[in-house]
């Protein structure tokens, strides 16, 4: 039996908790580029786990390797492309309400896991993250 201690040895640090987050689960160039950075940590430095907008291929070849959670976007705000936003956005209150609302809980969800640092992987991710 291997005794794991509680407490990181004298002179180490434990593991940074950080939360990656991408607005979707369809395979594309930054969610190859999220599944391959996650592939590659040096898991003694960060503790990581991932948040996705959406369920999809990504969630799979993820929840292989790493702890992985879906936190469903509303469907408004998914499907909202980058080319529509602009000071008109503002001004759909049903879309902002719903954004407020899953900022809400993507926080809450940051709060409960501990989570250290946020790691967006896209531009929509930048924004609600």
């Amino acid at each position: 039996m291997i005794d794991i201690p509680a407490e990181p040895a004298e002179g180490t640090t434990a593991a940074a908790r950080v939360l990656f987050f991408d607005h979707t689960a369809s395979m594309g160039g930054g969610e190859i580029a999220l599944l391959n950075l996650v592939s590659h940590l040096d898991r003694r430095k960060v503790d990581p786990i991932v948040v996705l907008g959406g369920d999809g291929p990504l969630v799979e070849r993820l929840r292989s390797l790493i702890e992985t959670h879906v936190l469903a976007l509303p469907m408004d705000v998914g499907e909202t492309k980058k080319d529509s936003l602009g000071i008109a956005t503002l001004f759909q209150i049903r879309e902002v309400l719903a954004m407020l609302g899953y900022v809400w809980r993507l926080a809450q969800f940051i709060r409960r896991e501990r989570v250290e640092l946020v790691h967006t992987n896209s531009l929509k991710a930048d924004i609600i993250g």
